[in-house]
């Protein structure tokens, strides 16, 4: 069974969208420094599918990227 939690972050419609908010984070930060860094992404969206609808997000805030942030609702599956 899944529910809902409220976060505040970043939403894109489809993955091709959230891969282009990776590379403009990894732009931002200068990532990665060097081709043998460790560090190869500064966000990772994770895909939402459920009743809250089917996108991408990311929780956090990263202003100087993509704006001010927003709250919306994504589904979890609840353990028992």
């Amino acid at each position: 069974m899944a529910s809902t939690k409220q976060i505040t972050g970043y939403k894109w419609n489809n993955e091709a969208a959230s891969r282009s908010g990776q590379q403009a984070a990894r732009v931002h930060f200068g990532i990665p420094v060097s081709p043998d860094a460790v560090t190869r992404e500064w966000i990772q969206p994770v895909h939402n599918v459920g009743p809250s609808g089917d996108f991408w997000y990311w929780e956090g805030d990263l202003s100087p990227v993509f704006g001010n942030p927003t709250t919306f609702n994504i589904d979890i599956d609840d353990v028992i």
